[in-house]
């Protein structure tokens, strides 16, 4: 990423390789997630000159200008990419009210087809 605002021309291929490479699976969603923190990284780069988090040094990186008069970088494949990240991240509450909604589901299917048994 930190060479990518030198080449923003190919934004669509190097951010479909990304997806690409996320949509495999969901181990390696993690990985970009969780080792990589791309997440914070993409919108930190998306927002350009405004960087999401105050730096602890005094030093300022400097971004570069992507874009020109006649052209702007395709962003798209980046977005899809933040959009499949953030729909992949799931907490651990909403796991365990997910795993108690499966197993009211399963007890009301037993009941169900007991009452189904019992009619015959």
């Amino acid at each position: 990423l930190n060479e990518a605002s030198n080449h923003w021309k190919h934004f669509a291929q190097y951010f479909a390789v990304l997806f690409d490479f996320a949509n495999m699976g969901e181990l390696e969603r993690k990985f970009l997630l969780n080792n990589r923190n791309l997440v914070h990284r993409l919108v930190d780069f998306y927002l350009g000159g405004e960087e999401t988090t105050p730096r602890t040094s005094s030093r300022q990186r400097k971004r570069i200008k992507m874009g020109d008069k006649f052209a702007s970088p395709d962003v798209r494949s980046m977005v899809a990419l933040i959009s499949l990240l953030m729909r992949s991240c799931v907490s651990r509450q909403q796991l365990l009210a997910g795993a108690e909604r499966d197993k009211e589901d399963e007890t009301e299917n037993e009941n169900v087809q007991e009452k189904e048994k019992e009619k015959e």
